[in-house]
């Protein structure tokens, strides 16, 4: 998504609801479907960063003495 689609991007999440009705009845199809394509790629990029989070926040829930172990074999010195 280059700069142009970031800001339409962030026209279509910040409008008011009269804005996005007058904007919707003033435009055509290939509009609507841009419109719609962009907030489809917006809606992946959150859920890989979604994904992205539970699991850094699922390895520390299974390790939570990682840190203990890994200076087991460091002689204590932490990397």
């Amino acid at each position: 998504m280059n700069e142009y689609d970031r800001e339409n991007l962030e026209f279509l999440l910040n409008a008011d609801e009269e804005t996005l009705a007058d904007w919707y009845d003033t435009v055509d199809v290939d509009d609507h479907e841009y419109a719609s394509e962009l907030l489809a790629q917006y809606s992946e990029e959150l859920a890989i960063k979604s994904s992205i989070y539970n699991v850094e926040e699922m390895v520390t829930k299974l390790t939570p003495d990682a840190d203990e172990c890994i200076r087991k074999f460091t002689l204590g010195k932490k990397q």
